[in-house]
């Protein structure tokens, strides 16, 4: 099984009432999607909240992952970790994690362990 497909979508809608502390008013909320798609048809999704950041570290990484074993997660994960060096933490790391919640999704699925 190989990965031959992975997009980002973002889905914002307003808050019915908005958060407010001492800096911001958050007025919406947000739900990022990574769906990755197989050769053998299985579609995995991974759910984020990185948005347009999110989005641009999918395109980054894409290259790295397309026509790899979405099963073999561990060294997918090292593939897109390693080379972040500095900040390992905030939005990038958010989209990398959405994109292992994918890969997961894939390999449940694969292995028949449907809910």
């Amino acid at each position: 099984m190989k990965i031959t497909s992975i997009t980002s979508e973002e889905y914002r809608w307003p808050r019915r009432v908005p958060i407010r502390n001492g800096k911001h008013v958050y007025t919406h909320s947000g739900l990022s999607m990574v769906k990755i798609e197989t050769d053998d048809g299985i579609t995995g999704i991974g759910l984020g909240a990185g948005g347009e950041i999110q989005r641009a570290t999918v395109e980054h990484l894409k290259p790295l992952l397309i026509g790899e074993d979405p099963t073999n997660t561990e060294r997918l994960w090292n593939k897109m970790w390693v080379p972040k060096l500095i900040g390992r933490r905030g939005m990038t790391t958010r989209a990398i994690s959405a994109i292992d919640i994918g890969l997961w999704d894939i390999k449940a699925k694969a292995a028949n362990l449907r809910s």
